[in-house]
């Protein structure tokens, strides 16, 4: 087996050897040969490599939520430092909570009172969402904070935002925002005109 990854190696353009040599030490190198089984001639050479510390294209991080509680609790606006830093200490797996009357009754009596204005800053901010069908229920977006399995998370953001979470659809435009601005303003222009007429 080493004769074989000597071989290949030895095989390839220079270019690719010292990316290898490069990276050897801080990732996985996988080399994939299409061999023809008769003859045992070598048709193709294929190199990967696999960084230990790069996240793996479609997954969602992990997250800590003690430390994004220490993160909100730095904002200078009451409905992050305390009622966002309440709702991430209490959600459950499927970033589902509600508010309780002891939480709620340490922002005072007042009915149109504190409480309700900063509950209506975090969902106008999308920073949570009603619970369709549940009263007193909500849930943390998404894309803030999610420690289920992904197929809960996309389920989840089909019920926030009400389209289908595709990565690599936001990817693309990202691609595409940064190659426009490369563009005339006259190209622009036709551009927008051929976006419009594709929607």
């Amino acid at each position: 087996m080493d004769e074989e990854i000597k071989r290949t190696y030895n095989s390839l353009p220079e270019e690719e050897k010292e990316q290898l040599q490069k990276y050897q030490k801080k990732g996985i190198t996988k080399v994939t040969q299409s061999v023809n089984q008769e003859t045992g001639e070598i048709l193709s050479t294929e190199t990967t490599y696999s960084s230990e510390k790069k996240r793996v294209k479609g997954t969602f991080g992990i997250s800590d939520p003690e430390e994004i509680i220490r993160l909100t609790r730095q904002s200078k606006i009451r409905a992050i430092n305390t009622m966002l830093a309440y709702v991430i200490d209490t959600m459950d797996w499927n970033n589902e909570f509600s508010f309780d009357k002891k939480f709620i009754s340490t922002y005072g009596e007042n009915k149109n009172g504190r409480f309700y204005i900063d509950r209506k800053y975090l969902l106008d901010n999308q920073y949570i969402f009603n619970k369709p069908g549940k009263k007193n229920r909500f849930t943390l977006n998404v894309n803030l904070l999610f420690r289920g399995p992904i197929y809960k998370a996309a389920e989840l953001y089909e019920e926030q935002f009400g389209e289908e979470l595709n990565q690599d659809s936001k990817s693309e435009l990202t691609k595409i925002k940064k190659k426009v601005t490369k563009l005339s303003k006259e190209d622009i222009k036709k551009l927008i005109e051929d976006l419009q007429k594709m929607i």
